[in-house]
């Protein structure tokens, strides 16, 4: 994830927030009081992406990596997924995309096997799996921001 800020106050995040969205789609989570402007979500080899953009801007950043703990075949999927629902967010964000189809990602979530119950991702991978499975078939863009956030809370299960 790419980190611009953090604010203890709403209105200063948001005038942040306002101000990147020239670049991308920003969004703001208010966690412990504190309001924290992110400006996008990218698996490993993409990040360059928004670096280079916030870089030609002059604006700061940090970056947050997630690692998957576990080398077992459930965790291993378990991180597919994770890519894949990235996918899905980084498609949306960009300009002109209003829609995402996800009937190939349903018909690959049910070609997986089962998750191990006794792997350290058995549980995350349960519900990932339910929630990717419970997307609609046309993903909009104007639902991006509540997915969004369940991506980062399953995210922070690591």
């Amino acid at each position: 994830m790419i980190v611009c800020s953090a604010f203890s106050k709403k209105e200063k995040a948001l005038v942040l927030k306002n101000s990147l969205m020239a670049l991308g789609t920003p969004f703001i989570i208010e966690e412990n009081n504190l309001y924290r402007v992110f400006f996008g979500i990218y698996p490993k080899d993409q990040i360059d992406i928004g670096t280079k953009q916030l870089t030609n801007s002059k604006i700061v950043y940090s970056k947050v990596n997630f690692q998957l703990i576990g080398k077992d075949i459930t965790s291993a999927l378990t991180n597919e997924m994770i890519s894949a629902d990235l996918k899905i967010l980084n498609a949306l964000s960009e300009k002109g995309d209003n829609s995402y189809e996800t009937a190939k990602l349903k018909e690959w979530l049910l070609s997986l096997p089962g998750p191990d119950a006794k792997s350290v991702n058995y549980s995350t991978m349960i519900e990932l799996n339910k929630y990717l499975t419970a997307m609609p078939v046309l993903l909009k863009k104007k639902k991006q921001k509540k997915d969004i956030y369940t991506s980062i809370n399953l995210l922070r299960k690591y």
